[in-house]
């Protein structure tokens, strides 16, 4: 077995058994969406057929102007229970295609850090770190243990991740004009399934051309086997003539669909008015009576309490934060112990960031531009993806942190690197401990004492 299976080996086998204790006990139909996901794929298996977006009051599902990976992957694990007064078990045949997406997704947060680590003595701890956030932090086990797109997503964009990082790490010097071709195709591709998984990750689209400046940053010739090559710019447009054939072919048909159904080629507008009775900022400044500020400090605090899966499911938090301001809450030592550990998980990843920025202008000192471009993407994806979700919340409320999953590789990648600089790599087994111990302490509170109680009245 290679080194980098071994390393894989102990996050995904950890993946796998919590997402299958948190899957079989989230009360049915409890995720949110669950319900709207789980009918899209129905509906490709009775029907034959994509569904049409309808909004809110659509007859088949409100979430028909999803892109269809998800579904399609999760369609033929519910062939057997895709009849009327299944939904019980279909739905949680479904909810195991989404543990196989969390799988891919702590592949590659563990071998992101494997690619960006430069230093020997610290890869394998760093990558092993990386793959026991990915696979141990709550909000990835919640998302795996319930039916929706943002499993695909937010594996799909990790892939994409990785294998850019990895095109722009390995740099100018490798590259030959059928190698260009070729890298083009791949990336094109991966970028393309993303968006397949998620209209949200159209962002890799521009991040797919990055590659090019490992093609137009070289000069000098390069000698391979007896024969001396020289870079071009025929080279550059031989990657971006692969890359936009390829994310033609793998998501080009989703958008003409889209631009011939709905007038625009990521069914935004579409969105906007089927879900515009939807409450948004404005809504709590009149019926609330919040400021903007205050608006703000309560999307924020509502996407805190996700993204540690305090209460375990959006609705629930706002819920809880009302019983809390009440002197109601009777889980408070566990919200406080969670927002404790979620406070250290932060310390890690800051400093991630950081090390990020400063080995970039080292990379960018000796003039390695695709090297620096490739230590800060994971902090680029992040900041991306967070402003998609400001931006959505100035539209709707949405304060859930399942919206920030597209970016949990880079941030598990953040992490490590972070605790790797914070605290000694030897023993690597004290590293270790500490991720496990203290994401595994996390997400068993949000399985025994959130989980369970998801939809119940406290009081």
């Amino acid at each position: 077995m290679g080194r980098g299976a071994r390393l894989f080996l102990l996050p995904g086998s950890l993946h796998l058994l919590l997402a299958l204790a948190f899957l079989t006990t989230f009360p049915p139909f409890r995720a949110p969406d669950e319900g709207a996901h789980l009918n899209y794929a129905l509906h490709l298996i009775r029907s034959g057929r994509f569904p049409v977006f309808q909004g809110m009051e659509g007859r088949v599902t409100y979430e028909a102007h999803q892109p269809p990976l998800f579904y399609l992957t999760a369609a033929p694990f519910l062939v057997p229970w895709s009849k009327e007064g299944e939904e019980n078990r279909a739905l949680f045949v479904a909810r195991l295609s989404s543990s196989l997406w969390g799988l891919l997704t702590v592949g590659t947060a563990t071998a992101l850090a494997f690619v960006l680590i430069a230093d020997p003595a610290s890869r394998t701890i760093g990558a092993l770190i990386a793959g026991l956030f990915a696979a141990l932090h709550p909000v990835h086990l919640l998302i795996s243990g319930s039916v929706t797109n943002d499993s695909a997503a937010g594996a799909t964009a990790g892939a994409a991740l990785l294998w850019i990082c990895f095109l722009l790490m390995r740099g100018v010097r490798s590259r030959l004009p059928l190698q260009s071709s070729v890298d083009g195709l791949i990336t094109g591709t991966v970028c393309g399934l993303a968006l397949l998984a998620k209209s949200s990750n159209i962002f890799f689209f521009l991040l797919g051309d990055l590659p090019v400046i490992t093609l137009l940053a070289g000069v000098g010739p390069i000698r391979r086997k007896g024969r001396t090559h020289r870079h071009s710019p025929l080279m550059a447009l031989l990657f971006l003539s692969s890359f936009f054939l390829s994310f033609a072919l793998s998501a080009g048909w989703w958008l003409v669909r889209n631009l011939r159904l709905y007038g625009d080629p990521l069914a935004m507008a579409a969105f906007l008015e089927g879900f515009r009775q939807s409450p948004g900022p404005q809504y709590f400044f009149e019926k609330a009576g919040l400021t903007p500020f205050q608006y703000a400090v309560l999307v924020s605090h509502v996407s805190w309490f996700t993204w540690l899966g305090i209460f375990a499911e959006p609705n629930e938090v706002m819920k809880g934060l009302a019983r809390i301001s009440q002197g109601e809450e009777p889980t408070l030592s566990f919200v406080l112990t969670a927002c404790a550990i979620g406070f250290w998980l932060l310390i890690p990843l800051s400093l991630g960031v950081v090390r990020s920025f400063a080995e970039m202008a080292e990379k960018l000192r000796k003039g390695e531009v695709s090297q620096g471009l490739a230590l800060i993407l994971p902090f680029l994806t992040l900041i991306i993806v967070l402003a998609e979700f400001v931006a959505f919340n100035i539209r709707f409320f949405q304060g859930q942190a399942r919206y920030w999953y597209a970016a949990h590789p880079a941030m598990a990648y953040l992490y490590a690197v972070g605790l790797i600089r914070l605290l000694p790599t030897q023993p690597p087994a004290r590293l270790v401990s500490l991720t496990i111990g203290t994401l595994i302490t996390l997400s068993l509170i949000v399985l025994f004492i959130w989980v369970p109680t998801v939809g119940l009245d406290y009081r």
